[in-house]
């Protein structure tokens, strides 16, 4: 199951997503030091709020991520964790580490856009499903469709005080020989993709058996929040 590898020669030239369902040992996901305290989710319906930088919802400037929360009821399903860097491009291959203690952590693709308030293209966070060990995002594609109108908040280097907040419109789950050329997911260039956030990572088979499908989430960017 180790290396599950779709290449394409698509809308995003040489995208290959390697996303494992690996098989062996125990990882820690990455770094929970210095996790900042999240801020409350906004009340379920309420409208979304303008994108607009005003004093109480300041402009921030582009920077890597370093925490990426998503609220949940049911605490075995919350997320609240660091955000490395994508240790390579993602444009050749999204390929989160494989080995190491970080290799059931999150990481963003340095080669698209940082987040920001006035992000001009898709920023994406990507990171491995096992059935074997803890991940991240073991807790994401377990929540499916329930996950749309939930709210991503990322935490980046110029923030300070304050998080990105992001809803999430859509979840997918594409076979992975079909993702690279889903232009809803990447855009094709009719459509602004400024201010998306897409998270990605492998949909795990209840048998075990070999994932074929990736699990995705599609936000917009919504506000800022102290």
């Amino acid at each position: 199951m180790e290396g599950d590898i779709v290449s394409h020669r698509g809308r995003i030239p040489a995208l290959i997503v390697l996303l494992a369902a690996v098989a062996f040992g125990v990882a820690a996901c990455t770094g929970s030091t210095h996790l900042k305290p999240v801020p409350p989710a906004s009340a379920p319906g309420e409208p979304l709020p303008t994108t607009a930088a005003t004093p109480s919802r300041p402009a921030i400037p582009e920077g890597p991520a370093e925490q990426i929360a998503i609220l949940s009821s049911d605490p075995g399903l919350a997320i609240d964790a660091a955000v490395g860097p994508m240790p390579r491009d993602c444009r050749a291959t999204i390929e989160p580490p494989l080995s190491g203690p970080n290799r059931g952590g999150v990481f963003q693709c340095m080669d698209f856009a940082l987040p920001s308030t006035d992000s001009s293209s898709l920023t994406i966070i990507a990171g491995h499903s096992a059935p074997s060990f803890e991940t991240v995002f073991n807790r994401l594609y377990p929540q499916g469709k329930k996950l749309v109108g939930r709210e991503v908040l990322l935490r980046t280097q110029t923030s300070g005080s304050h998080w990105l907040v992001y809803r999430i419109q859509s979840v997918d789950t594409p076979l992975k020989t079909e993702l690279p050329y889903r232009a809803d997911i990447w855009g094709d260039g009719s459509t602004s993709t400024a201010g998306r956030l897409i998270l990605v990572t492998c949909l795990q088979n209840a048998d075990r058996s070999p994932s074929t499908h990736n699990f995705i989430a599609v936000a917009q960017f919504v506000e800022v929040r102290s």
